[in-house]
């Protein structure tokens, strides 16, 4: 997502009309969301069409923008990760996904619930800047940018007005209207053909539980064993990944998950094992305290 992120915050603050084009179809390109479903790979052949006062700037910006490979230079390299043991060993953790999964009231104040939400994003934004700048001090520009991905990604308009449309028609809580609006975007990314982007949806639910965390008083609850341990789970967010300690976390054994969401790009950064798609596989290395994985280090994704 980080060219698409680029992407958007070139083009932002131009008085014109763009669109972004893409085999013919189209979309505004301040949404970081939009760019990503267009799913664009390398070579694919991307067009700013542009009008207003602003235009021929915007697509100047475009061109230095696309000269410059939307900011990924193919000779950087990102620094070394640990090694990661080829045999991880440490007491198994059952960690469930802490999910909460609003019910929808029978009617709601709009105007007090559009407070609220605003609230509550203004207040994830917060968080996934901390949360950037503890990838920087922890690891790299790498490992930062996904969570500045996700800081853009969230400072969608089109995601707040969707969420006011369900507050005003459905006369709903801003828990159930997000929830439904940010739900339906993870299924999006999840239906789209590319592996490296749909595993971002998971990305999408770490972003909507932390923004129903701050909307309920919930505190959120990372991982901290003072044991050589390894974690079992259904999944795991990315915000998670990061907060973990890897002196003690040796592992990640997943029920589901990806090798190529951000969780696993971050735990290969940590020196983490990370196992992902066990199945009921991962229930049954839970039942086993004493929890023992040879793990073989996959292949880097970009």
């Amino acid at each position: 997502m980080r060219p698409a992120s680029k992407l958007v915050a070139a083009l932002a603050g131009f008085n014109a009309d763009l669109l972004l084009e893409k085999n013919g179809k189209c979309v505004k390109p301040d949404s970081l969301n939009q760019i990503a479903l267009l799913q664009v790979r390398r070579n694919d052949k991307l067009r700013l069409l542009a009008r207003g006062p602003d235009a021929d700037a915007a697509l100047a910006a475009f061109q230095a923008l696309a000269a410059d490979n939307f900011g990924e230079s193919p000779a950087a390299q990102p620094a070394a990760a640990p090694a990661t043991p080829e045999r991880v060993e440490g007491a198994a953790l059952r960690y469930p996904l802490a999910l909460i999964q609003p019910l929808r009231p029978a009617a709601a104040d709009a105007a007090r619930e559009q407070q609220r939400l605003r609230q509550a994003i203004d207040q994830t934004l917060a968080d996934l800047i901390a949360l950037t700048e503890l990838a920087e001090n922890k690891f790299h520009a790498d490992i930062a940018a996904i969570f500045a991905g996700h800081h853009t990604l969230l400072d969608d308009d089109d995601l707040f007005d969707a969420a006011n449309d369900r507050l005003l028609t459905e006369q709903c809580s801003a828990e159930w209207a997000w929830h439904q609006v940010l739900m339906e975007l993870s299924q999006q990314y999840r239906q789209l053909d590319d592996p490296y982007l749909q595993a971002r949806y998971i990305d999408i639910e770490d972003i909507l539980q932390r923004t129903l965390r701050h909307l309920q008083g919930v505190q959120e609850r990372v991982p901290t064993p003072g044991e050589p341990t390894i974690i079992i789970a259904d999944n795991i967010y990315p915000s998670t990944v990061l907060q973990l300690d890897a002196s003690f976390v040796k592992g990640l054994c997943l029920r589901d998950g990806s090798e190529q969401a951000h969780g696993a790009i971050i735990a290969r950064a940590a020196g983490i094992a990370w196992l992902s798609q066990q199945g009921e596989g991962a229930e049954q290395r839970a039942a086993r305290r004493d929890y023992r994985a040879r793990y073989a280090p996959p292949a880097p994704y970009p």
